[in-house]
């Protein structure tokens, strides 16, 4: 009895690769019915959104996931890419998979990406979901500039230690130092891609979204300050926020439950 819930479960996640400009894309689908892309956060992939994807599915939403080029099993672009470039490739991959009108998921650096192709491309989206987009950039205080530095200091001991052994002790130590371990995990153009998206302020377009906008958080998000959803908030029109009690910056992780029902709800409402 225990072989066919456990056969079917996986038979509902379906894992997909074509070729996109270049770039091997793949993504995971589950389900039929009103169809909602979900855009992951930096250093995710469609894999940290299974959970949430099943779930939804089961309510009646054909759900697909993509790793973004750069993360998961994607690979990732020959430039530099900004916020723009990412939307402008989530916009060809929704026309290769034919999706002309859809709801809209973006997490983090997800939700960056997700209010620019909103702006750009309202007349595809049914419905925008964001989940604690780092959209809005305030000057560096003290504690910025001190990470700044010790991350520059870590780069440079990080070439000049000969040992490999002692490399690798000193990018954990500057994990822990800097806490900001996808900075120094990323190597190449992702570290480049990273360095455009983090200084990059959306501010100026959130009144430009015109599809009704969920905002969701964490209200113990340490990365991207609760208060930045009512500044969403107050500058989207026809927006609602939710906060979630106790979880963090990754509710799709820690309280899959909750999202699942949050995302439902505005879906089917």
């Amino acid at each position: 009895m225990l072989a066919f819930p456990l056969f079917h479960m996986e038979e509902i996640l379906k894992e997909q690769n074509f070729e996109l400009g270049g770039i091997q894309v793949h993504y995971k689908e589950a389900g039929q019915g009103e169809p909602l892309l979900i855009l992951h956060g930096w250093g995710g992939s469609s894999e940290s959104w299974v959970l949430l994807q099943r779930a939804l599915s089961k309510e009646g939403f054909r759900v697909i996931a993509i790793d973004l080029p750069g993360f998961g099993k994607t690979n990732p672009p020959a430039m530099a890419w900004g916020v723009q470039e990412y939307s402008s490739f989530v916009e060809q991959f929704v026309s290769a998979i034919g999706l002309d009108k859809f709801s809209l998921l973006g997490h983090s650096f997800g939700g960056q990406i997700a209010i620019t192709f909103a702006v750009q491309n309202s007349e595809k989206i049914k419905k925008l979901i964001l989940a604690a987009p780092p959209g809005i950039r305030r000057p560096p205080g003290l504690k910025e500039k001190m990470v700044g530095l010790a991350s520059k200091l870590v780069n440079v001991l990080f070439w000049i230690v000969p040992s490999q052994e002692a490399r690798e002790n000193l990018k954990k130590a500057g994990y822990r130092l800097i806490k900001r371990r996808d900075y120094l995990k990323a190597e190449g153009v992702m570290r480049q891609i990273m360095q455009r998206v983090i200084r990059e302020d959306l501010f100026s377009i959130f009144s430009q979204i015109r599809v009704p906008t969920l905002i969701i958080w964490g209200d113990d998000d340490r990365q991207v300050p609760v208060q930045d959803a009512y500044t969403l908030l107050r500058e989207i029109p026809h927006s609602a926020v939710e906060i979630i009690p106790k979880a963090g910056h990754v509710p799709h992780l820690k309280t899959p439950e909750k999202l699942s029902a949050l995302v439902t709800k505005f879906l089917k409402a």
